[in-house]
């Protein structure tokens, strides 16, 4: 099974629309997630503390990736070899995830206990309702 996942990401590489220059880009990242779905169903998956920081910062990906990689695509020389676009994608990869680290550590975790914390005192003070 893990052949036919490794063979089906490398393969992925190689079709699909364009990414940073690089072709499959979108197709690389669809066999990367379904590769993660099914090692999600075995039972040691939940334990996988890599899967858990990127489900931690996921939000916080989200938001920052598309920025970051457009901002780095348009700083990209139109005549960029391929390795230069490889490395592009590379960074752009590696700089979501520490900005997203960031981000979720100094504003979403804070936003979050500042929120539990608004909705416990609100649920104090309302009464329920009764007819």
């Amino acid at each position: 099974m893990r052949l036919v996942l490794l063979l089906a990401t490398i393969s992925a590489g190689f079709i699909g629309p364009q990414a940073y220059g690089i072709s499959g880009g979108f197709w690389l990242a669809a066999t990367i997630m379904t590769a993660v779905i099914m090692l999600s169903y075995r039972s040691e998956a939940g334990s996988n503390r890599t899967l858990i920081f990127l489900g931690d910062i996921s939000y916080s990906l989200y938001l920052v990736h598309f920025s970051l990689m457009v901002f780095l695509t348009q700083l990209m020389s139109k005549n960029a070899s391929p390795t230069e676009k490889s490395g592009v994608f590379i960074l752009s990869i590696t700089a979501s995830i520490v900005m997203a680290s960031v981000m979720f550590k100094w504003i979403e975790k804070p936003s979050i206990k500042v929120g539990k914390k608004v909705a416990s005192a609100l649920s104090a003070r309302l009464k329920p309702y009764t007819n």
